[in-house]
């Protein structure tokens, strides 16, 4: 019998479908569920990142968790169902009922502090703990995105210590490309700066930065805003309107180290809304680090001893610090090519591939 992968999830899971790939190497067929508010939304068997097989039978456009929950126990119940990876805190107890009647392993791998979120708050923050400090008890292992958030789970679950995986990339050796001076007609001597992901209000300091390049009397720099959210069409408005302010849509996740590489400095300013925030190693810290380009990063916990142990890039203060006055002040070709060699070897540090490696060897550990 086929040995099988089950990972639940809800929304966008890209770092579901890195782990897929690396787990092909373990069992016969993946399959990825996407369970979202309560309904089946989208589930299919992995084939690669390109290419799935959608499998109706466990889709339901009108479901609820329950009628979610029976599904997949009657399309898997003949199957070998060997590990359930679980990547959301509301999909716990669905993971661990599959786990027991499969008699299966279950891994819990949530993408951030997911109790410590800006959006649980209250009775929301109060009802999410007690299901993750039940349920975790009955998972085999817990996967996380940083060191920060390995120990908290560590020590408020008194679990074994969760292994962290970081959402780095492919460490790639390519010429730096020049895609955004070419589209946008930017000129050699002005320093490109780029914020990539989502353009939401919240959290992201993106009024911060639209504001700095909006009154920078300095006009060598330049920003762009590459991405999608609810902010995306005042961004486009005020681009047209600043002559240093640009807006790329979204690209392909498996290109993005090609336009990471044509801007000169990434800018990843998280606002310290919650814990999750402090203790976060972001998705575009990576990306930025696999287009070779520093990173101006906000003094949270974890991204400031980040950039301090690698020299990778800059750290502003959030709090005290006046945005345009910090990129007049620290940013020039100078302090840019001095960061040039600690960032390649950063990249090389947390290729993707180390990260794949430990992926490996945690499932390869739980099937035994």
């Amino acid at each position: 019998m086929k040995k099988i992968h089950l990972n639940l999830y809800s929304g966008y899971n890209y770092r579901g479908h890195k782990f897929a790939k690396v787990l092909k190497k373990l069992y016969n067929e993946i399959y990825l569920s996407n369970i979202k508010n309560n309904k089946a939304k989208t589930a299919y068997k992995y084939n690669n990142l390109d290419s799935q097989i959608k499998i109706k039978p466990l889709y339901l456009k009108y479901n609820n968790y329950f009628a979610c929950t029976l599904r997949h126990l009657i399309y898997f119940k003949n199957k070998r169902v060997e590990t359930v990876s679980i990547h959301n805190l509301g999909l716990m107890p669905m993971g661990i009922i599959l786990k027991y009647f499969f008699k299966a392993k279950a891994i819990y791998e949530p993408h951030e502090l997911e109790t410590e979120t800006i959006d649980k708050r209250n009775l929301k923050k109060f009802i999410s703990k007690i299901i993750e400090r039940i349920c975790i008890k009955f998972v085999d292992h817990t996967i996380v995105v940083s060191p920060s958030i390995a120990k908290w789970y560590q020590k408020k679950y008194n679990i074994s210590k969760p292994t962290v995986i970081y959402n780095s990339r492919n460490n790639y050796y390519y010429k730096k490309k020049n895609i955004f001076r070419e589209k946008f007609k930017i000129k050699k001597n002005k320093t490109i700066y780029l914020y990539n992901g989502n353009l939401n209000k919240k959290g992201r300091g993106i009024t911060l930065i639209l504001d700095a390049f909006s009154k920078n009397d300095n006009k060598n720099n330049v920003i762009i805003f590459m991405g999608s959210g609810d902010f995306d069409k005042e961004i486009k408005s005020i681009a047209k309107k600043e002559e240093n302010i640009f807006y790329h849509k979204s690209v392909p996740t498996q290109n993005l180290h090609l336009y990471t590489s044509s801007a000169d400095v990434g800018i990843c300013l998280i606002e310290n809304t919650c814990l999750n925030e402090n203790y976060c190693l972001p998705n575009k810290l990576f990306e930025y680090l696999s287009g070779h380009i520093p990173v101006i990063v906000s003094n949270l916990y974890e991204l400031k001893k980040f950039i301090k142990a690698n020299q990778c890039g800059f750290i502003f203060n959030l709090e005290k610090d006046n945005l345009e006055t910090y990129l007049n002040k620290n940013i020039n070709k100078k302090s840019l090519h001095t960061k040039l060699n600690y960032i390649k070897k950063t990249a090389s540090i947390y290729d993707w591939k180390f990260e794949e490696a430990k992926i490996f060897k945690v499932y390869e550990k739980i099937l035994k």
